[in-house]
This record gives C-alpha cells, structure tokens and sequence, in this order.
C-alpha cells in the first residue's frame, strides 16, 4: 500500500487550540481523538494547565477536518478519562463514557485501558448547563453514538447505547427551550431496544455513522432439528424432547431510518467458531467505532454496490477457555466472510507465531472497489481480490521486505497504535502513536513493478498482471511486466501470463459494454479458480495458505417497503438482496472456452477439403465479414479503453505486412463456435435477455477477443520484434539468430494461448510465425511442428520456398516435402515445379 500522502492531525490539532484566544493563560498536553461523526467531524480531548495555580482540566472539542478549526464544547474541572464521544446534530447534546480505574498500577501499559468502571453521561453544551450520570455503571464497555438525521427537529436526539455482553438500545431524549438561544432535557430518555429477545448476550458490535448502520455479532443458542423463518428472531418448529443444543455465531444488520426507525435488515450464520464465553480486556484504541475488545478484531466493511466484508481475528489467550493449545491455535489466523459471495476464507500464517501472533493486530480496510487491504508491519500486506463482480482470485500476498511500508515502523507491536478515520468520504489509516492521518490508501504500483521481476512466486506475478490489467489499467505498466518476462523467454510461467492478459484485457473492455449481470458470466480469469492457495518463500517455508468454503446457512433478509427518497445513501441492502437472490436461481458461472475449443476440434477433423483453389483476392468468409462489422458505423458505439492511437503511440505501430486481417477457414469456425456457444450461455443463465441481445454480446465479445489478441502481439513485437531496418522481407534461406530464436519461443507460447483459450488470431500472423519458424528451426523439427498444428502451410509461404531456396538437392528436397504437405488441390505447384 501506498502510505505517502499523509498529515499530521495532532499538530493540526494543536496548533489550532494554541492560537486561539480563549487558550491564554493555559498549557496543553494529552490531545487525544475519541470520535467522529458522519459528517466528518473529529471530537478531541485535551488536558489544560492554568499556569498561575496550576489546576488541571479536561476539555472536549469539536475539530474540522476541511477548515481546520476547533470549537471548545466542554470542559470538565478535572482530569477524566475519556475513552469515546458523540455529538448530536445540533451541537447541543454530548455524550460521552469515562473510565475510573481501579489502581494507578493499570494505566502503565497504554495500549490498553485499565481495568476500572466504566461511567456514561450526557451533558447540555449549548450553553454548558447541567450534566446527567446515565447511571450505566460497568466493567464492560459501553459505547455511545448519536444517529443522525437531518430530519429531526433540534427538540429530538436519538442515542444508541451499546452495553458490551448486555444489550444494545436507542435512546429517545426530549429536549425544550431554555432562554433565547440554549435547550435542556425535558424528562427521562425513553429507551427502544435493539437486541430482542431470542439474541444472547452480543459479542462484539459496530457503528457505521456515515451510512447510519449498525452490526452486531451474537451467539444463539439452537436446538437440532429447530428452524428459523425468512426474516424472523424467532425459531419457528419446536425440536423434539431431549434434542441436543448447541451455540451459533450470527451477524445481524440493522439499518438506522430517518426517524429513528431500526430496522433489521440481514442476518447471516457465520462457519467461524466465535467463543462466546470471554473475561473482555480493552484496547486503547481511539478514536475506535466498534467495542475495542482485546481477544476480538472484527471488522464490517462494506460498500454501495453490494459488497459487504466481515473480517474477523481472535487470539488465543486466557479468556479464550475453548480453544485448546495445539500448534495450530499459535499461529496467526484471520479470516474474511465475504457475504455477496457466500463464502468464507480462512487464511493462516505460520510464519507469524508464539508471542508475536498473541500481540498482533491486523488493519482491515478497502482500497478501491476490488480490493479488501490485511496490514500487520513487518510482515505483510494482503490485498484480497474479491469484488462483488467476481470469485476471490488473484490475491496479492507481500511478505518480509516486500511489504515494507513507509509508516515510520516494521514492528508487529505498532499495529496496536492503527485506527481509521475518515476523511473526504474515504476511509483512512489512523497513526495514534505519531498523530499522524494517511487520508488516500492506494495501491502502490511502482512497488508492484519492482516487486514483479523479483519475486519467485508464480501466483504473485500471476495476480500483479491482473491487478495491472483489471484495476490500473495503463498499458505503458503492462509493457513493463512483459519487459521483465522478455528476460527469460523460456520461463514455463510465459503461457500462462500471456493467457491471463489476453482474458483479463478482454473482461476489462467488455464491462464498459454490458450491463453487470451480463458481465458475471464472463470469463475474467484464465486460471482455474481453485479452493485455495500456498505460498512459500525462496527456501520452501510456508508463508501463507488461505482456504475457502461456502455457507452452510442461507443469508436472510427481511421485506422492505420504505420510500427509498426517504433514504440518505444508496440502498447496500437492496443490491446485496437482489444479487445474492440472482445467484441462488441462477447459478451463473463464467463462460469456459474449453466448450469451444472440444467443438472446433470435432467440425475440424469432419469437414472436407476444399475442391478447389480459392485465390486470396476472392476470399470471402465469416472472418473478414465479422471483421468489416465491427469496422463499420456500428463500431461507433462501443467505446474501448484505448483508441488504436494511443495504443500505436505507446506501443509503436506494426509493419503494414502484419495489419491486415486475412481470411483463413479455422478462424472461420473459431469465430463461429464461439459466437454460438457464448449466446447459448448467456441465454441460459439469463433468460430474462432476447436471443438477439444475446447473440449481440457474444459477437461483440468475440470482437473484443480480436483486438486483444491483436494488441498482446503488438506488446510482443514492440519489445522482441526486429528492428524497422530489419522489418522487410528477410530471405529464408537466411538463417535465424539468437534475438530472432527468442522472438519465436516467445510467438509460440503466444499460439499456445490463443489457441486454449480459443482467441482467434489473423493469418498474417499464422504466416510470419510460420516464416519465423522455417529460418529459426531444424527442417525436421520445423516438420514436426506442422505436423503438431503448431505451424501452418500456406500457399504463400510455399511459393516463397520455391523462389527462395536455391535448386540444389538439400532445397529440391525440402520444396518437394512441403509440396506434398499441401492439399491435393494444390498438385499443379508439383507440376509447375
């Protein structure tokens, strides 16, 4: 990850409180951030020192990210603890929870809270009148969070009260004129709860105050043989006498409305033994959204477009009496539920052990719509390829030196000190030991190109061509890639890049043309996708194994009718709804070519020869007519990612030999199998689509596979072809050297891709590589290859033959083995001859 764009939010901080009038006379130390809200806006405590007595206070203040400027709200005359914050949105109720401790002895360690009582009060800041005591005395947590709703009159705030291992409620605070500009309570808050009955006690919670979303993880207790309504708390058939019960982890959703209107939205079984029975140790982790429990670091991420993440890590420990002390439990484990996929992956790291496993805590957060980020420093990064659009693949695993980060420190025990906050509607990285704010996560893919040409791993230089291709999308970076792959030509991992560019690219360009449902059942990938994965170093050790398996509980959602105008951010249930309602009657899954390449092979050995010469001015087939198509008015509408132009600038354009697109039977039936094999599919998996939009996106897909097959050569030819004075017709009896030998393993693996993943390639190209062939191999291995298919007699390569070779024996010879290799309708050349 990229971690150079940062600021400095507690200098910020700082030096905003100095300079402001109502700060002579005092002296400041401690600032530390304890919440945000929606808006963006920062809360901050600070400890002020009166230089003439010396008497310590606390202050609460409200900061601005955008202007930079701070707003004193409330002070307290003496120094309190203060571990979370929440401002209403009218700026005149706060809330917040101290902690008093049990002995001064707690407080050494400061990365986690001392063990003491928790205190929850509400105070009246507009002016600073009376403060209320909640009277929520706890050991355990509790966290406060205003809802906010611009709807609401200023008269009406609405509280959410998290009690950790108790329960979850809203309170409901009245509020009524007090002179010409204040509000003060009216009254008792009335209390509404959100954990019900049937949900035990809650084991760990989160507030999205952006989206007004709360989630919330809790165990129930079921009976075999007991099942639960769509959409209900309730467990609706009674189990028979004497059925055994056991304990289910669940993470429910709930959507905050305007008006103050909870709504249970989704609920989702989780395959992850969650203990449930905890003695909870708190983090020292501000500001901090969800209960900042020690044994616990679960994070919801979620996004707009349906995707939503549950990313959960635990330690074995003493509060952890469930989990035995086997080899397993030292290691470093984490896993992600992804629910869009319906899937949960278990990854494990065993080069991170013992203590170090114990004191890690890893940093979840997305960068950009595909990728889910794992941080631990000095160990590793993990970018998780896994979009709404697609199956997990292509995961980016950095490990050691390769994740190495300018964060200022390598060290696992930072990673207590990481939080998040958000700035300009992005979630950012939170530096709590250095105050420092890194507001733009990306992907860092200069490192990326350093790393590529490096790295022993074949998985990893499999998924930094896809990250290249699928999210950077810059074709001067792919070049580089290939650049480095032209160092070792015969490297077994060339075929399977070049495979996965040519289907990535195609993937990329097809989803600027099709609606998204049409897009799932497109190949992006040319590797299988498999049921995990295993990384080692450079010596054999393990690094990572990641591990996936599917639900075995539906997600459940409950009927909404609500007037979306009335909703404040895109509806992320709706979409995850409906998408997950489409995989279960669909069952889609990507188009494979393998269909396609097993059909041309049976058209291939039933169809006859041609009865009769046909002269390449006359050819008229599928191939140039779908070419001339896609070339006419009509290729207006579909706007590709790069116009050849730019493409010819950054690659150079190819010899006027090679841009041609000549007709040739095998492409013929390649283009037409696919075409008809792809429509077939898209109509099954879509019904709702006509056959002729579904014959439209098959032609247009085949189209799309032309011109990147076209541009991987282009690729090829601008690092490895001759040069332009080398570019005419070479003699053939002109031996090949060593560059133009490379040139040819490189062409071959290029062949060898297209044709698996049946990419139809143009007969210039079949014509020079065969060209290319004949002055690069032995006459008897050049045989072999057109003996493989791999190599393509044509009539224009004989005739050069013919007119090249001299008439000696050895070139008499090789003339009539060619000769004989062609079909009978081409006999006269032996006559001629």
């Amino acid at each position: 990850m990229d971690f150079t764009q940062s600021f400095d939010l507690i200098s910020q901080i700082r030096s905003s409180v100095q300079s402001d009038k109502n700060s002579n006379g005092y002296e400041f130390s401690h600032f530390e951030v304890v919440g945000q809200e929606g808006n963006g806006t920062l809360l901050f405590t600070v400890v002020a020192y009166q230089k003439t007595d010396k008497l310590s206070t606390s202050w609460i203040s409200l900061y601005d990210l955008s202007r930079k400027k701070h707003k004193i709200i409330y002070k307290e005359e003496k120094v309190i603890h203060v571990v979370s914050a929440s401002v209403n949105h009218h700026f005149t109720l706060l809330a917040y929870t101290v902690i008093e401790p049990d002995s001064k002895d707690d407080v050494k360690d400061k990365t986690k809270l001392p063990k003491g009582t928790f205190q929850a009060f509400l105070a009246e800041i507009h002016p600073q009148r009376t403060v209320y005591n909640l009277n929520l005395d706890r050991n355990n947590y509790i966290m406060l969070n205003f809802i906010s709703d611009k709807n609401v009159t200023e008269k009406e705030s609405h509280l959410l009260v998290s009690l950790h291992k108790e329960a979850i409620g809203i309170y409901n605070v009245k509020l009524s004129r007090a002179g010409d500009q204040g509000l003060k309570m009216t009254g008792q808050p009335n209390i509404q709860p959100i954990t019900e009955p049937g949900i035990d006690q809650f084991v760990w919670s989160q507030w999205d105050s952006t989206n007004q979303r709360l989630y919330v993880i809790h165990h129930r207790t079921i009976k075999l043989g007991q099942r639960r309504d769509r959409g209900s708390h309730q467990e609706t058939s009674s189990p028979r006498l004497g059925s055994p019960a056991r304990s289910r982890a669940y993470l429910t959703c709930f959507q905050i409305n305007p008006g103050q209107y909870k709504e249970f939205v989704m609920e989702c079984g989780l395959d992850v033994n969650i203990p449930s029975r905890t003695f909870p140790k708190y983090l020292n982790i501000k500001p901090s959204f969800s209960i900042p429990d020690a044994s616990y670091n679960f994070k919801v991420l979620a996004q707009n477009n349906g995707s939503i993440y549950l990313c959960l890590q635990y330690h074995k420990s003493s509060s952890h009496p469930s989990l035995s002390d086997s080899e397993d439990q030292q290691k470093l484990h984490y896993y992600i539920v992804f629910v869009h996929q319906g899937q949960t992956m278990k990854c494990s790291c065993p080069g991170v052990t013992g203590k170090m496993a114990s004191k890690a805590r890893l940093f979840f957060t997305l960068i950009g719509d595909h990728y889910l980020a794992v941080y631990l420093p000095g160990q590793f990064i993990h970018l998780l390829n896994a979009s709404i659009d697609f199956e997990p693949s292509h995961h980016i695993l950095l490990h050691d030196e390769s994740s190495h980060t300018d964060l200022g420190t390598n060290s696992v025990y930072y990673s207590r000190y990481l939080s998040s906050i958000v700035v300009d509607h992005k979630l950012g990285l939170y530096d709590i030991k250095q105050g420092r704010v890194y507001d733009k996560l990306s992907v860092d893919k200069c490192k990326l190109l350093e790393i590529f040409p490096k790295t022993h791993s074949a998985n990893l230089r499999l998924a930094i061509m896809h990250y290249m291709i699928i999210k950077a999308k810059e074709l001067a970076n792919v070049k580089k890639l290939f650049e480095a792959l032209s160092l070792d030509v015969a490297s077994p991992e060339m075929r399977d890049l070049l495979g996965e560019y040519l289907v990535a690219s195609t993937y990329n360009t097809m989803r600027l043309e099709v609606d998204k449902l049409l897009l799932r059942l497109i190949p992006y990938t040319a590797q299988p996708l498999s049921k995990g994965l295993s990384e080692k170093d450079h010596l054999g050790q393990k690094l990572v194994s990641l591990s996936y398996s599917p639900f075995k509980h539906t997600a459940m959602f409950t009927s909404r009718q609500l007037d979306k105008k009335k909703w404040q951010t895109d509806d992320l249930w709706e979409s995850l709804c409906n998408h997950m309602r489409w995989r279960q009657l669909t069952n889609p899954t990507p188009f494979k070519p393998s269909d396609v390449l097993k059909n041309v092979e049976t058209t291939a050995a039933i169809s006859p020869e041609p009865k009769q010469p046909v002269s390449p001015q006359r050819r008229s087939s599928l191939f140039t007519s779908f070419m001339s198509r896609f070339s006419s008015k009509e290729s207006t509408n579909f706007k590709h990612a790069g116009s050849r132009k730019r493409t010819d600038d950054v690659l150079g354009k190819l010899p006027e030999y090679l841009q041609s697109a000549d007709t040739d039977k095998e492409q013929d039936r390649l283009i037409s199998m696919s075409v008809e094999k792809l429509s077939q599919h898209l109509e099954k998996h879509d019904p709702k689509e006509s056959k002729a939009t579904a014959h439209q996106v098959a032609s247009l897909f085949v189209h799309t596979q032309l011109e990147q097959s076209r541009q991987l050569f282009q690729i090829l030819w601008s690092i490895m072809g001759p040069k332009r004075s080398e570019q005419a017709h070479v003699p053939l009896h002109k031996c090949g050297n060593s560059q133009d030998y490379q040139f040819f393993q490189v062409l071959e693996r290029y062949f060898l891709a297209t044709t698996e993943l049946c990419f139809p390639v143009s007969a210039t190209f079949k014509n020079y590589f065969t060209f290319l062939g004949f002055r690069c191999l032995d006459f008897a291995l050049f045989m072999q290859y057109v003996d493989r298919g791999v190599l393509f007699l044509s009539l224009q390569f004989v005739q050069r033959v013919i007119d090249d070779l001299p008439n000696d024996k050895g070139g008499t010879f090789i003339k009539q083995r060619l000769i004989k290799k062609l079909p009978k309708v081409y006999t006269f050349l032996i006559q001629i001859f």
